[in-house]
């Protein structure tokens, strides 16, 4: 099935992920999250606050993102398109964020004390621009899912 959110896994081949499903993975997480930024953004840091004070929850999250992202950026890039390109740059910052997190002590830290500094219309306004960037994610991975099927009925024929 296009799109669908499995490894590619055979025991001759090394696993990986499509960009498509790492789109689908990063729309769904901002999607979930955003809202509560938008419309209770006291509750929106408090509960950042309270993710970071579980340090082994940081710490597991960050390895989850780790994981991802290296699986995305193992696979072979099958086009050189630049909707491809831009999934594969996401998952080169999200791997320089996700390893800063585990090495840094105090990254998680001193990001959530810069979030409590922040007015409530600019929470309001950054959770709206994820937001945003969590539909962009989700239109990312429809064009990489369209490719990836028209690929796939070319080499068909």
């Amino acid at each position: 099935m296009p799109g669908s959110l499995t490894l590619n896994w055979s025991p001759n081949k090394a696993p990986d992920m499509k960009s498509s499903s790492f789109a689908i993975v990063i729309a769904a997480f901002l999607m979930a999250i955003t809202p509560v930024g938008i419309f209770a953004p006291k509750a929106y840091v408090e509960g950042w606050q309270a993710f970071a004070k579980l340090t082994p929850l940081c710490h597991a999250t960050a390895l989850v993102w780790v994981v991802m992202e290296l699986l995305v950026l193992v696979r072979p890039a099958d086009r050189k398109s630049l909707t491809e390109r831009f999934v594969r740059v996401l998952a080169c910052l999200g791997l320089i964020k996700s390893l800063a997190m585990l090495w840094v002590p105090q990254f998680l830290p001193t990001a959530i004390g810069w979030l409590t500094s922040l007015p409530g219309w600019a929470l309001r306004l950054g959770s709206l621009c994820d937001f945003s960037f969590g539909l962009l994610m989700l239109w990312t991975a429809r064009l990489l899912i369209r490719a990836e099927s028209h690929s796939k009925d070319d080499s068909a024929d």
